[in-house]
């Protein structure tokens, strides 16, 4: 199941974008989860791309609370690993 999530992320958050992508309909990817929407942003350290950050959930999910919650844990990320550098 972890590679299934690994793929997602691979196949919908794009490491050159700088807001939170809303992908609604995940079925070319996984054709089961055509009822689901993932709320995704690159998380950097530095500027760098480390990986990403998702949020996947129903498509009725509150899309204005998770979007806001997306952007603000990507860039508390990257405060926090800059700081401790």
């Amino acid at each position: 199941e972890k590679q299934r999530i690994a793929d997602l992320l691979a196949a919908y958050v794009d490491a050159r974008q700088e807001a939170v992508r809303v992908v609604i309909g995940l079925e070319e990817a996984l054709p089961e989860m055509r009822n689901f929407v993932l709320i995704g942003a690159p998380a950097r350290v530095g500027g760098e791309v480390m990986g990403s950050l998702a949020v996947i959930g129903p498509t009725r999910i509150d899309y204005e609370h998770a979007i806001t919650a997306v952007s603000y844990i990507a860039r508390l990320f990257d405060k926090i690993l800059n700081e401790s550098e």
